[in-house]
């Protein structure tokens, strides 16, 4: 599972993070993840971390959450 450091508050009102900024395509260990829809990915900011799946939104790449794993500090 791809593993990415993500802003939360840059989410839309479904619950889609936004992977708006080059450095969010990298992935947490380093590597340049190239993008395709359905891949499914960890999301975290280092406070909260969530589950869910890729996909292109209006040209921007975003991961819509399908679950909330709270607090990982």
């Amino acid at each position: 599972m791809l593993r990415f450091q993500v802003d939360f508050n840059a989410r839309d009102e479904d619950d889609a993070v936004r992977l708006a900024w080059r450095n969010e395509r990298r992935a947490i260990d380093g590597t340049i993840v190239p993008m395709s829809e359905g891949m499914e990915a960890y999301i975290t900011d280092d406070e909260v971390a969530a589950i869910g799946r890729v996909t292109l939104r209006d040209g921007i790449w975003v991961v819509i959450v399908s679950q909330w794993l709270g607090d990982v500090s």
